[in-house]
């Protein structure tokens, strides 16, 4: 299953948005909107309006694009001050996704105390959803309530039960919570929902947490990038182009005799320093080899999900950017 993640739309991220961000000084979803003056709250009423509409879904349909990922954060219901709830899109979402047939698979970005400290998770700083056990209460009742709503939706793929939760965040504790939501899932919409769970970047140490013959219809969530390590940053093309062949498969297939996986995230972004001497056609050679290699590994996985569909700059962070340059150009079922 080939997809795309809808980022910068339901839970905010300024550098895929940098125009909504423009003059404010926030660096998340949670200083903006406890900032905001009317003008600020219209503005970002519009983003949520026109940056993913229907025809964003006919197109992605069109070109080959089987499903989407959307982030939401446990604001989405319009109870959490200052947040903005999204519901109402999420449900124009799934109306979308019924008449186009694309699947849907909501992973919960946003928790209350972060996660993982960065701007996905709503606010960025300090790491302390485990900190408080009210927290976690409120992050499976959110999970409940997502369940509960969208259960009789055959568009529903399955439920992301915390996305990258940071490694302050204590194994023990971590699974503790995804077996609580796994039930809880269960109990609400039966065996026929997915239920997704991060490796958090530690694809060797989850073998089994949620056991096959204990736990039905799992699916491990691993996020390939290369470009944030020091290690990455500084590794040329030919050499990404190389791991992504040789390593990246032996990780992936390791992981997969213990569970389905999905490549929740993943792109055809290099560092700068990755590029270093290509002129600008050899360096579109390389990032479209980069972006091919990718999906004919990804491919032999149980799904995987472009990030992201689109940013405001484009670039290759941007799916739709790279589909007009033709980095897919040439890859069976891509349109």
């Amino acid at each position: 299953m080939r997809g795309v993640n809808l980022g910068g739309w339901l839970v905010l991220e300024p550098w895929m948005t940098p125009s909504l961000f423009a003059g404010t000084g926030a660096p998340d979803e949670y200083i903006y909107c406890r900032d905001a003056d009317k003008a600020r709250l219209d503005a970002l009423r519009t983003h949520r309006q026109q940056f993913i509409t229907k025809k964003d879904f006919l197109w992605l349909k069109s070109h080959g694009i089987e499903a989407v990922r959307i982030p939401v954060g446990y604001w989405v219901f319009g109870d959490i001050d200052p947040y903005i709830g999204t519901v109402q899109y999420l449900d124009e979402a799934f109306e979308w996704a019924e008449e186009t047939g694309l699947k849907i698979a909501l992973s919960l970005h946003g928790a209350p105390g972060s996660q993982n400290g960065e701007m996905h998770s709503g606010r960025a700083g300090r790491v302390g959803w485990h900190t408080d056990r009210r927290y976690r209460d409120v992050t499976l009742a959110v999970i409940g309530k997502l369940a509960e709503r969208y259960k009789n939706s055959p568009q529903l793929y399955g439920i992301g039960l915390l996305n990258e939760p940071g490694k302050q965040v204590p194994k023990r504790a971590l699974k503790r919570f995804y077996r609580s939501a796994y039930w809880l899932i269960r109990e609400t919409c039966g065996d026929q929902v997915r239920v997704i769970f991060s490796d958090r970047f530690q694809p060797k140490r989850w073998n089994y947490v949620l056991h096959p013959l204990l736990y039905r219809n799992t699916v491990i969530d691993t996020h390939q990038y290369q470009i944030f390590t020091a290690a990455g940053k500084s590794m040329p093309a030919a050499d990404h182009l190389r791991y992504t062949v040789s390593d990246v498969p032996l990780i992936l297939n390791r992981m997969r005799r213990h569970h389905p996986v999905i490549v929740g995230e993943w792109s055809a972004a290099l560092d700068p320093k990755s590029l270093t001497g290509l002129d600008d056609g050899r360096r579109q050679r390389a990032q479209q080899a980069y972006c091919q290699a990718q999906v004919q590994v990804y491919d032999r996985m149980d799904g995987w999900f472009y990030w992201s569909y689109k940013t405001e700059q484009g670039g290759a962070w941007s799916f739709r950017d790279c589909h007009r340059r033709g980095w897919f150009k040439g890859i069976g079922g891509f349109l």
